[in-house]
C-alpha cells in the first residue's frame, strides 16, 4: 500500500513539475515573441528550425553522408556554399 501510495504521490509531482515548467517555457517563448515582433518585425527568429534535437541529428547525419567522401572535394563544396551571397541561397 505504501509503495503505490508513494508512485502516485511522485507521479502527481512529476505532472505538476512538468505544467509549471511548460507553463513557463511558453511565457518566456511568449516575450520572446513581443519583443522580437517589436524590434525586427519577424518571430522567425524563436522558431526553430527543427522540431526536435533527433530531427535536426538526422537531418546532420544525412547531410554528411551526402557529402563528397573525398577532403579536397569537401572542402571546396562547403567553401562555396559559404561564400555565395545569402540571396543567392535558395534551400526552400
Amino acid at each position: 500500500m505504501k509503495s503505490e501510495e508513494r508512485k502516485k504521490r511522485i507521479r502527481e509531482e512529476t505532472r505538476e513539475r512538468v505544467r509549471r515548467l511548460r507553463e513557463k517555457r511558453r511565457e518566456e517563448f511568449r516575450q520572446a515573441g513581443n519583443d522580437t515582433v517589436q524590434s525586427t518585425g519577424s518571430t522567425s527568429d524563436i522558431t526553430p528550425a527543427f522540431k526536435s534535437r533527433m530531427a535536426k541529428s538526422r537531418g546532420s547525419k544525412k547531410t554528411v553522408q551526402a557529402l563528397p567522401k573525398t577532403p579536397e572535394k569537401k572542402a571546396e563544396l562547403l567553401e562555396s556554399i559559404s561564400s555565395s551571397s545569402p540571396y543567392e541561397k535558395n534551400f526552400d
